[in-house]
């Protein structure tokens, strides 16, 4: 790959970890809401928050991935 062809990419690694970054805080985020400090137990919507976590887990392994990717191509840039 040519130098331009790596900063481009760079450039979109970055993007695209951005989104997910944003993805896991909304995840977070509704993980909290479901999870109320003060109620009853019975009335926490546990198959609501399992999808959530395990959404939340795919998308933090996508984060690792795109963060291992950027450091890479940061390297190689001198970016």
């Amino acid at each position: 790959m040519s130098y331009f062809e790596n900063v481009g990419k760079l450039e979109d690694l970055k993007k695209r970890r951005e989104i997910v970054a944003t993805q896991i805080m909304s995840h977070r985020e509704s993980i909290l809401n479901a999870l109320p400090l003060v109620g009853d137990v019975e009335d926490i919507k546990v198959e609501y928050v399992m999808q959530l976590a395990i959404s939340l887990n795919e998308r933090h392994n996508e984060l690792v991935g795109y963060d291992k990717k950027i450091v890479v191509l940061s390297r190689e840039t001198g970016k």
